[in-house]
Protein backbone atom coordinates (compact mmCIF):
# COMPACT_ATOMS: atom_id res chain seq x y z
CA UNK A 1 0.00 0.00 0.00
CA UNK A 2 2.91 2.34 0.81
CA UNK A 3 4.47 1.75 -2.58
CA UNK A 4 1.13 2.43 -4.29
CA UNK A 5 0.79 5.74 -2.49
CA UNK A 6 4.33 6.67 -3.45
CA UNK A 7 3.60 5.85 -7.09
CA UNK A 8 0.37 7.86 -7.01
CA UNK A 9 2.22 10.82 -5.54
CA UNK A 10 4.24 11.06 -8.74
CA UNK A 11 1.74 9.57 -11.21
CA UNK A 12 -1.03 12.13 -10.69
CA UNK A 13 1.16 15.23 -11.33
CA UNK A 14 2.81 13.48 -14.28
CA UNK A 15 -0.62 12.67 -15.81
CA UNK A 16 -1.80 16.25 -15.35
CA UNK A 17 1.38 17.56 -16.94
CA UNK A 18 0.92 15.26 -19.95
CA UNK A 19 -2.69 16.43 -20.35
CA UNK A 20 -1.69 20.09 -20.17
CA UNK A 21 1.09 19.51 -22.72
CA UNK A 22 -1.36 17.69 -25.03
CA UNK A 23 -3.85 20.53 -24.78
CA UNK A 24 -1.18 23.07 -25.67
CA UNK A 25 0.52 21.19 -28.54
CA UNK A 26 -2.35 19.04 -29.91
CA UNK A 27 -5.39 21.08 -28.95
CA UNK A 28 -7.75 19.97 -31.75
CA UNK A 29 -6.94 16.27 -31.44
CA UNK A 30 -7.14 16.36 -27.64
CA UNK A 31 -10.50 18.13 -27.68
CA UNK A 32 -11.80 15.62 -30.26
CA UNK A 33 -10.57 12.71 -28.13
CA UNK A 34 -12.24 14.04 -24.99
CA UNK A 35 -15.37 14.82 -27.01
CA UNK A 36 -15.54 11.22 -28.20
CA UNK A 37 -14.89 9.97 -24.67
CA UNK A 38 -17.60 12.23 -23.25
CA UNK A 39 -20.05 11.15 -25.98
CA UNK A 40 -19.36 7.50 -25.22
CA UNK A 41 -19.94 8.07 -21.49
CA UNK A 42 -23.20 9.93 -22.17
CA UNK A 43 -24.33 7.17 -24.53
CA UNK A 44 -23.55 4.49 -21.93
CA UNK A 45 -25.36 6.38 -19.19
CA UNK A 46 -28.36 7.02 -21.48
CA UNK A 47 -28.69 3.29 -22.19
CA UNK A 48 -28.97 2.49 -18.50
CA UNK A 49 -31.16 5.55 -17.87
CA UNK A 50 -33.66 4.45 -20.53
CA UNK A 51 -33.65 0.87 -19.22
CA UNK A 52 -34.28 1.90 -15.63
CA UNK A 53 -36.82 4.48 -16.82
CA UNK A 54 -38.79 1.72 -18.58
CA UNK A 55 -38.53 -0.40 -15.43
CA UNK A 56 -39.78 2.50 -13.30
CA UNK A 57 -42.93 2.97 -15.38
CA UNK A 58 -43.58 -0.77 -15.77
CA UNK A 59 -43.27 -1.07 -12.00
CA UNK A 60 -46.67 0.61 -11.60
CA UNK A 61 -48.78 -2.17 -13.21
CA UNK A 62 -46.53 -4.88 -11.74
CA UNK A 63 -46.91 -3.48 -8.22
CA UNK A 64 -50.66 -3.13 -8.72
CA UNK A 65 -50.99 -6.80 -9.71
CA UNK A 66 -48.93 -7.91 -6.72
CA UNK A 67 -50.94 -5.88 -4.23
CA UNK A 68 -54.42 -6.18 -5.75
CA UNK A 69 -54.41 -9.79 -6.94
CA UNK A 70 -51.59 -11.24 -4.80
CA UNK A 71 -49.74 -12.50 -7.87
CA UNK A 72 -46.21 -13.86 -7.62
CA UNK A 73 -43.41 -11.67 -8.90
CA UNK A 74 -42.70 -13.77 -12.02
CA UNK A 75 -46.39 -13.78 -12.99
CA UNK A 76 -46.76 -10.03 -12.44
CA UNK A 77 -43.68 -9.31 -14.55
CA UNK A 78 -44.87 -11.64 -17.33
CA UNK A 79 -48.34 -10.05 -17.47
CA UNK A 80 -46.80 -6.57 -17.35
CA UNK A 81 -44.59 -7.24 -20.37
CA UNK A 82 -47.45 -8.95 -22.21
CA UNK A 83 -49.61 -5.85 -21.71
CA UNK A 84 -46.70 -3.62 -22.70
CA UNK A 85 -46.08 -5.44 -25.98
CA UNK A 86 -49.83 -5.65 -26.68
CA UNK A 87 -50.04 -1.88 -26.29
CA UNK A 88 -47.11 -1.38 -28.70
CA UNK A 89 -48.70 -3.79 -31.21
CA UNK A 90 -52.08 -2.01 -31.03
CA UNK A 91 -50.41 1.35 -31.61
CA UNK A 92 -48.46 0.02 -34.59
CA UNK A 93 -51.35 -1.90 -36.16
CA UNK A 94 -54.30 0.41 -35.60
CA UNK A 95 -53.38 3.85 -34.29
CA UNK A 96 -50.53 4.69 -36.69
CA UNK A 97 -52.45 3.65 -39.87
CA UNK A 98 -55.42 5.69 -38.66
CA UNK A 99 -53.17 8.69 -38.07
CA UNK A 100 -51.60 8.32 -41.52
CA UNK A 101 -55.05 8.14 -43.13
CA UNK A 102 -56.13 11.22 -41.17
CA UNK A 103 -53.06 13.12 -42.36
CA UNK A 104 -53.91 12.22 -45.96
CA UNK A 105 -57.43 13.58 -45.46
CA UNK A 106 -56.05 16.74 -43.86
CA UNK A 107 -53.67 17.28 -46.78
CA UNK A 108 -56.47 16.88 -49.33
CA UNK A 109 -58.89 19.14 -47.47
CA UNK A 110 -56.23 21.78 -46.76
CA UNK A 111 -55.23 22.03 -50.44
CA UNK A 112 -58.88 22.37 -51.47
CA UNK A 113 -59.61 24.99 -48.81
CA UNK A 114 -56.42 26.90 -49.64
CA UNK A 115 -57.50 27.13 -53.28
CA UNK A 116 -60.89 28.47 -52.16
CA UNK A 117 -59.22 31.16 -50.04
CA UNK A 118 -56.92 32.08 -52.93
CA UNK A 119 -59.91 32.38 -55.28
CA UNK A 120 -61.75 34.53 -52.73
CA UNK A 121 -58.76 36.85 -52.36
CA UNK A 122 -58.39 37.11 -56.13
CA UNK A 123 -62.06 38.04 -56.51
CA UNK A 124 -61.70 40.68 -53.79
CA UNK A 125 -58.59 42.01 -55.55
CA UNK A 126 -60.43 42.25 -58.87
CA UNK A 127 -63.19 44.28 -57.22
CA UNK A 128 -60.58 46.57 -55.71
CA UNK A 129 -61.72 46.06 -52.10
CA UNK A 130 -58.14 45.40 -50.90
CA UNK A 131 -54.93 47.22 -51.83
CA UNK A 132 -52.51 45.21 -53.91
CA UNK A 133 -49.81 45.43 -51.21
CA UNK A 134 -52.11 44.01 -48.50
CA UNK A 135 -53.26 41.23 -50.81
CA UNK A 136 -49.64 40.32 -51.58
CA UNK A 137 -48.77 40.15 -47.87
CA UNK A 138 -51.82 37.97 -47.09
CA UNK A 139 -51.01 35.65 -49.99
CA UNK A 140 -47.39 35.34 -48.84
CA UNK A 141 -48.41 34.50 -45.27
CA UNK A 142 -50.99 31.95 -46.38
CA UNK A 143 -48.62 30.39 -48.90
CA UNK A 144 -45.80 30.09 -46.36
CA UNK A 145 -48.05 28.68 -43.62
CA UNK A 146 -49.73 26.28 -46.01
CA UNK A 147 -46.48 25.04 -47.54
CA UNK A 148 -44.89 24.59 -44.12
CA UNK A 149 -47.86 22.68 -42.69
CA UNK A 150 -48.21 20.46 -45.75
CA UNK A 151 -44.50 19.70 -45.83
CA UNK A 152 -44.58 18.68 -42.17
CA UNK A 153 -47.67 16.52 -42.63
CA UNK A 154 -46.18 14.87 -45.72
CA UNK A 155 -43.06 13.99 -43.77
CA UNK A 156 -45.19 12.44 -41.06
CA UNK A 157 -47.28 10.56 -43.57
CA UNK A 158 -44.26 9.18 -45.40
CA UNK A 159 -42.59 7.94 -42.22
CA UNK A 160 -42.76 4.27 -41.55
CA UNK A 161 -42.05 4.80 -37.86
CA UNK A 162 -41.39 1.21 -36.85
CA UNK A 163 -39.48 0.37 -40.02
CA UNK A 164 -37.19 3.39 -39.83
CA UNK A 165 -36.63 2.96 -36.11
CA UNK A 166 -35.59 -0.67 -36.43
CA UNK A 167 -33.78 -0.52 -39.76
CA UNK A 168 -31.45 2.36 -38.92
CA UNK A 169 -28.81 0.06 -37.53
CA UNK A 170 -28.15 -3.12 -35.64
CA UNK A 171 -27.11 -0.88 -32.77
CA UNK A 172 -30.71 0.29 -32.31
CA UNK A 173 -32.00 -3.28 -32.08
CA UNK A 174 -29.21 -4.10 -29.62
CA UNK A 175 -30.14 -1.09 -27.50
CA UNK A 176 -33.79 -2.18 -27.40
CA UNK A 177 -32.84 -5.68 -26.32
CA UNK A 178 -30.39 -4.35 -23.75
CA UNK A 179 -32.98 -1.96 -22.32
CA UNK A 180 -35.65 -4.65 -22.04
CA UNK A 181 -33.21 -7.07 -20.40
CA UNK A 182 -32.02 -4.50 -17.84
CA UNK A 183 -35.58 -3.37 -17.14
CA UNK A 184 -36.63 -7.00 -16.60
CA UNK A 185 -33.76 -7.55 -14.18
CA UNK A 186 -34.51 -4.26 -12.38
CA UNK A 187 -38.16 -5.27 -11.89
CA UNK A 188 -37.31 -8.80 -10.78
CA UNK A 189 -34.63 -7.70 -8.30
CA UNK A 190 -35.81 -4.23 -7.31
CA UNK A 191 -35.60 -5.02 -3.57
CA UNK A 192 -31.97 -6.16 -3.94
CA UNK A 193 -31.10 -3.08 -5.98
CA UNK A 194 -32.76 -0.83 -3.39
CA UNK A 195 -30.86 -2.55 -0.57
CA UNK A 196 -27.56 -2.19 -2.45
CA UNK A 197 -28.28 1.50 -3.03
CA UNK A 198 -29.03 2.00 0.68
CA UNK A 199 -25.78 0.29 1.66
CA UNK A 200 -23.87 2.52 -0.74
CA UNK A 201 -25.50 5.69 0.62
CA UNK A 202 -24.81 4.77 4.26
CA UNK A 203 -21.24 3.74 3.44
CA UNK A 204 -20.41 7.08 1.80
CA UNK A 205 -22.36 9.67 3.81
CA UNK A 206 -23.00 10.22 7.54
CA UNK A 207 -26.01 8.47 9.04
CA UNK A 208 -28.18 11.60 9.38
CA UNK A 209 -27.54 12.71 5.80
CA UNK A 210 -28.16 9.17 4.50
CA UNK A 211 -31.47 8.87 6.37
CA UNK A 212 -32.64 12.28 5.15
CA UNK A 213 -31.59 11.46 1.57
CA UNK A 214 -33.53 8.19 1.53
CA UNK A 215 -36.56 9.89 3.09
CA UNK A 216 -36.50 12.59 0.40
CA UNK A 217 -36.18 9.96 -2.35
CA UNK A 218 -39.16 8.00 -0.96
CA UNK A 219 -41.31 11.15 -0.87
CA UNK A 220 -40.13 12.08 -4.36
CA UNK A 221 -41.11 8.65 -5.67
CA UNK A 222 -44.60 8.97 -4.16
CA UNK A 223 -45.19 12.47 -5.54
CA UNK A 224 -43.70 11.79 -8.97
CA UNK A 225 -45.55 8.50 -9.47
CA UNK A 226 -48.83 10.02 -8.27
CA UNK A 227 -48.53 12.83 -10.79
CA UNK A 228 -47.52 10.56 -13.69
CA UNK A 229 -50.28 7.99 -13.06
CA UNK A 230 -52.90 10.68 -12.52
CA UNK A 231 -51.88 12.63 -15.61
CA UNK A 232 -51.89 9.54 -17.84
CA UNK A 233 -55.37 8.55 -16.61
CA UNK A 234 -56.65 12.10 -17.01
CA UNK A 235 -55.25 12.42 -20.56
CA UNK A 236 -56.69 9.02 -21.50
CA UNK A 237 -60.16 10.12 -20.34
CA UNK A 238 -59.78 13.42 -22.19
CA UNK A 239 -58.97 11.52 -25.37
CA UNK A 240 -61.97 9.19 -24.98
CA UNK A 241 -64.40 12.04 -24.23
CA UNK A 242 -63.06 14.07 -27.16
CA UNK A 243 -63.35 11.06 -29.49
CA UNK A 244 -66.98 10.50 -28.45
CA UNK A 245 -67.81 14.18 -29.02
CA UNK A 246 -66.10 14.27 -32.43
CA UNK A 247 -67.96 11.13 -33.52
CA UNK A 248 -71.33 12.45 -32.27
CA UNK A 249 -70.94 15.70 -34.22
CA UNK A 250 -69.55 13.89 -37.26
CA UNK A 251 -66.28 15.80 -37.44
CA UNK A 252 -63.57 14.55 -39.81
CA UNK A 253 -60.41 12.69 -38.62
CA UNK A 254 -61.84 12.05 -35.12
CA UNK A 255 -59.14 9.56 -34.03
CA UNK A 256 -56.34 11.94 -34.96
CA UNK A 257 -57.99 14.84 -33.12
CA UNK A 258 -58.70 12.68 -30.05
CA UNK A 259 -55.05 11.57 -29.87
CA UNK A 260 -54.03 15.22 -30.21
CA UNK A 261 -56.37 16.20 -27.36
CA UNK A 262 -55.04 13.46 -25.06
CA UNK A 263 -51.35 14.10 -25.77
CA UNK A 264 -51.59 17.87 -25.53
CA UNK A 265 -53.34 17.56 -22.16
CA UNK A 266 -50.18 16.04 -20.64
CA UNK A 267 -48.52 19.47 -20.60
CA UNK A 268 -50.33 21.79 -18.13
CA UNK A 269 -51.59 25.22 -19.28
CA UNK A 270 -49.73 25.30 -22.63
CA UNK A 271 -50.86 21.85 -23.76
CA UNK A 272 -54.65 22.41 -23.92
CA UNK A 273 -54.17 25.81 -25.57
CA UNK A 274 -51.83 24.31 -28.17
CA UNK A 275 -54.23 21.39 -28.78
CA UNK A 276 -57.19 23.72 -29.29
CA UNK A 277 -55.30 25.97 -31.71
CA UNK A 278 -53.97 23.04 -33.77
CA UNK A 279 -57.43 21.44 -33.82
CA UNK A 280 -58.90 24.68 -35.14
CA UNK A 281 -56.23 24.97 -37.84
CA UNK A 282 -56.73 21.37 -38.97
CA UNK A 283 -60.53 21.59 -39.08
CA UNK A 284 -60.36 24.92 -40.90
CA UNK A 285 -59.29 22.92 -43.94
CA UNK A 286 -62.66 21.15 -43.83
CA UNK A 287 -64.68 24.36 -43.51
CA UNK A 288 -65.57 27.08 -40.99
CA UNK A 289 -68.39 25.11 -39.32
CA UNK A 290 -66.28 22.01 -38.44
CA UNK A 291 -63.59 24.35 -37.10
CA UNK A 292 -66.11 26.18 -34.88
CA UNK A 293 -67.61 22.93 -33.56
CA UNK A 294 -64.16 21.43 -32.92
CA UNK A 295 -62.90 24.46 -31.01
CA UNK A 296 -66.09 24.55 -28.90
CA UNK A 297 -65.67 20.85 -28.11
CA UNK A 298 -62.06 21.46 -27.01
CA UNK A 299 -63.15 24.32 -24.76
CA UNK A 300 -66.01 22.28 -23.27
CA UNK A 301 -63.79 19.26 -22.63
CA UNK A 302 -61.14 21.41 -20.95
CA UNK A 303 -63.81 23.04 -18.78
CA UNK A 304 -65.00 19.56 -17.78
CA UNK A 305 -61.42 18.58 -17.03
CA UNK A 306 -60.80 21.66 -14.86
CA UNK A 307 -64.08 21.24 -12.95
CA UNK A 308 -64.35 17.46 -12.56
CA UNK A 309 -61.60 15.27 -14.01
CA UNK A 310 -58.57 17.19 -12.78
CA UNK A 311 -59.62 17.47 -9.11
CA UNK A 312 -60.95 13.88 -9.02
CA UNK A 313 -58.13 12.10 -10.86
CA UNK A 314 -55.09 14.29 -10.31
CA UNK A 315 -55.96 16.24 -7.18
CA UNK A 316 -53.15 18.51 -6.00
CA UNK A 317 -50.37 16.20 -7.15
CA UNK A 318 -48.64 19.10 -8.89
CA UNK A 319 -49.06 21.82 -6.26
CA UNK A 320 -47.45 24.51 -8.43
CA UNK A 321 -48.72 27.97 -9.25
CA UNK A 322 -49.42 28.81 -12.91
CA UNK A 323 -46.34 31.07 -13.01
CA UNK A 324 -44.13 28.27 -11.68
CA UNK A 325 -45.60 25.85 -14.24
CA UNK A 326 -44.83 28.26 -17.09
CA UNK A 327 -41.26 28.76 -15.86
CA UNK A 328 -40.75 25.00 -15.42
CA UNK A 329 -42.01 24.16 -18.91
CA UNK A 330 -39.96 26.94 -20.51
CA UNK A 331 -36.71 25.98 -18.79
CA UNK A 332 -37.32 22.25 -19.29
CA UNK A 333 -38.04 22.71 -22.98
CA UNK A 334 -34.92 24.86 -23.51
CA UNK A 335 -32.66 22.37 -21.73
CA UNK A 336 -34.07 18.97 -22.71
CA UNK A 337 -36.54 19.55 -25.55
CA UNK A 338 -39.80 17.60 -25.67
CA UNK A 339 -38.80 15.33 -22.78
CA UNK A 340 -38.09 18.38 -20.65
CA UNK A 341 -41.51 19.84 -21.48
CA UNK A 342 -43.27 16.60 -20.48
CA UNK A 343 -41.33 16.00 -17.25
CA UNK A 344 -40.67 19.59 -16.10
CA UNK A 345 -43.83 19.95 -14.03
CA UNK A 346 -43.67 16.61 -12.16
CA UNK A 347 -39.95 17.07 -11.46
CA UNK A 348 -40.32 20.62 -10.15
CA UNK A 349 -43.48 19.69 -8.23
CA UNK A 350 -41.65 16.78 -6.64
CA UNK A 351 -38.72 19.00 -5.67
CA UNK A 352 -41.12 21.49 -4.13
CA UNK A 353 -42.96 18.84 -2.10
CA UNK A 354 -39.77 17.18 -0.88
CA UNK A 355 -36.55 19.19 -0.88
CA UNK A 356 -37.83 22.79 -0.74
CA UNK A 357 -40.59 22.03 1.79
CA UNK A 358 -38.13 20.22 4.08
CA UNK A 359 -35.55 23.00 3.88
CA UNK A 360 -38.12 25.68 4.70
CA UNK A 361 -39.59 23.63 7.54
CA UNK A 362 -36.11 22.99 8.98
CA UNK A 363 -35.13 26.66 8.77
CA UNK A 364 -38.35 27.81 10.44
CA UNK A 365 -38.06 25.22 13.20
CA UNK A 366 -34.42 26.10 13.88
CA UNK A 367 -35.45 29.75 14.37
CA UNK A 368 -38.27 28.80 16.74
CA UNK A 369 -41.05 29.56 14.24
CA UNK A 370 -44.02 27.27 13.87
CA UNK A 371 -44.04 26.10 10.20
CA UNK A 372 -47.85 25.80 10.24
CA UNK A 373 -48.36 29.30 11.67
CA UNK A 374 -45.31 31.48 10.97
CA UNK A 375 -47.14 34.70 11.91
CA UNK A 376 -47.73 33.47 15.49
CA UNK A 377 -44.45 31.98 16.73
CA UNK A 378 -45.12 32.61 20.40
CA UNK A 379 -46.68 29.19 21.04
CA UNK A 380 -43.69 27.32 19.63
CA UNK A 381 -41.24 29.58 21.48
CA UNK A 382 -43.03 28.84 24.72
CA UNK A 383 -42.99 25.13 23.97
CA UNK A 384 -39.24 25.28 23.29
CA UNK A 385 -38.68 27.05 26.59
CA UNK A 386 -40.68 24.41 28.43
CA UNK A 387 -38.72 21.66 26.70
CA UNK A 388 -35.51 23.28 27.83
Amino acid sequence: MKKLREWLKYLVPFTLAVLVFAFITQFDKTVAMFGDLFGWIVYLISRFAIAFGVAYFLNFPMRYMERRFRFKRWLSITLTYVLFFMFIAIVMMFVIPSVVESIQQILGASQHYYRQIAELLNSISLRGDLPAEALEVINGVLRGAGDGLMSYLKNLMNMDILGQFVSRSLRTVTNIGFGLFISFYALHSKEKLAAAFKRFIFSVFPRKISSDTLSVLRDADVNFSRFIIGKVMESFLIGLISLAAYLIFGLPVPVFLAILAGLSNIVPIFGPIFGTVVTGIILLGFGPMPMLIGVLICIAVQALDAAVLGPKVLGDACGLSPLMIIISITVGGDLFGLLGILLAVPVVGTLKHTVVARIIEYRLSSRGIDPDDPENPGEMDGQMEMDE
